[in-house]
């Protein structure tokens, strides 16, 4: 459905899964009064394609278009650009022939047809609040939300896990791309020429897990933050310690709707409207 929407929001969230599952774009709305979307992927990079099909999704008519972007070392390595949960979904939408909307509807039947995993039924009064899920082949809990957001938890949570994601998404000499980091900042700059709102932030991350990430990557914060201010977006440091990740990367839901409403916040009180070109 995602692949699909076209001028969709005033306010559209973009990033790979940290963003995919750490935004809400409801708590945006709720603040803003604007209407918001999450167009995060899973391992999703800043490739032209992925820019181009998110400008595709803001309404450009609005008062003030406004992009978030949610950047992680990951986001900005040629593997992310290549191939991730995007480009599967744009790839799935061109095989199709249903429209997304009604292949959801008839997702959902199958859905309520799966087994339920009844040995939860008895494991206290927090494993009960779960009953209601059915049976998946891993340990997330995934809520899908129409707005694109997916509340997530782990069932058993693993905060440790994040050093060995880190380690995994860096192998083989998987780095920061200049080349990527040079494009986004282009993108922002035409944003801003439009009049558009821009605000990046890099999406909380525990700290041990972030200076193994930053030397494995090659990721310099303070160097991706300046040459983004310097395209004309405002960089908005977030303090990973007050959130929480159910596996050392990604935000429990009540961490992901705590983010979103800072950063709705913020573009209540410092970033308003400006008269569009």
């Amino acid at each position: 459905m995602k692949v699909e929407w076209s001028r969709a929001a005033e306010i559209v969230l973009i990033g790979d899964s940290r963003v995919y599952r750490g935004l809400d774009p409801s708590a945006f709305t709720a603040r803003t009064g604007r209407a918001a979307v999450n167009f995060g992927f899973s391992g999703t990079g800043y490739s032209p394609a992925y820019l181009d099909a998110a400008e595709r999704v803001i309404d450009p008519a609005a008062p003030a278009p406004t992009f978030v972007i949610g950047l992680t070392p990951w986001s900005l390595t040629p593997l992310a650009a290549q191939q991730n949960g995007f480009t599967q979904a744009v790839a799935e939408a061109r095989t199709s022939r249903l429209p997304a909307t009604l292949q959801r509807q008839l997702d959902r039947i199958d859905h309520l047809f799966r087994p339920l995993e009844l040995e939860r039924l008895w494991q206290g009064a927090a494993a009960r609040q779960l009953a209601g899920q059915r049976a998946t082949d891993s340990n997330y809990i995934q809520d899908f939300r129409p707005n694109g957001w997916v509340a997530s938890d782990y069932r058993q949570r693993e905060p440790s896990r994040g050093l060995a994601i880190a380690q995994g998404d860096h192998a083989g000499g998987n780095r920061v791309s200049p080349a990527l980091l040079v494009g986004l900042s282009d993108r922002v700059r035409q944003w801003k020429a439009r009049g558009w709102t821009v605000l990046a932030f890099r999406p909380p991350t525990p700290a041990g897990v972030a200076a193994l990430t930053d030397e494995l990557s090659g990721f310099d914060e303070a160097f991706v933050a300046q040459q983004l201010s310097a395209a004309g977006a405002t960089w908005l440091p977030v303090d990973g310690a007050v959130f929480e990740s159910y596996d050392g990367s990604h935000l429990t839901a009540a961490s992901a709707q705590a983010l979103s409403r800072q950063l709705a916040d913020h573009l209540n009180t410092s970033m308003p409207a400006t008269p569009r070109k």
